[in-house]
């Protein structure tokens, strides 16, 4: 797992492991952070929400399955992107980036190795 900090903002970790990702979900709501999800389609996105599920109900989360339309973050929110350009840089004390990018259907895959190798996390050269 990689811990990425872009641009001393967004605690990004890039996961390997679909327990890592989870487990830093479950932590994040936990603390009442908000999260994006990044991962193009069909690397767990959606079975990890299903599996964290009751304790959104808890937590009174809301989850969002497109870009969020708004300049604002919402608290106690996950949204689901499926690249960097997605997210919005606005609460950083209070949101995390879980970068799934790595993993297709939840399992690790070299074959996405190269996804977003060449992206710039430390400036703010991708509207990130």
């Amino acid at each position: 797992m990689f811990i990425l900090n872009i641009m001393s903002t967004y605690l990004t970790y890039t996961v390997n492991r679909y327990e890592t990702a989870k487990k830093l979900l479950v932590d994040a709501v936990d603390n009442n952070k908000s999260v994006y999800l990044m991962g193009r389609g069909g690397n767990g996105k959606s079975n990890l929400l299903q599996d964290v599920h009751t304790g959104l109900l808890e937590k009174k989360y809301r989850v969002f399955h497109e870009t969020p339309q708004h300049d604002y973050l919402l608290r106690k929110s996950i949204y689901c992107v499926q690249s960097p350009e997605q997210v919005r840089l606005t609460d950083s004390k209070n949101t995390i980036v879980i970068n799934m990018n790595k993993l297709y259907n939840g399992k690790y895959n070299t074959k996405y190795d190269h996804q977003y190798e060449n992206f710039d996390y430390s400036e703010n050269k991708n509207c990130f």
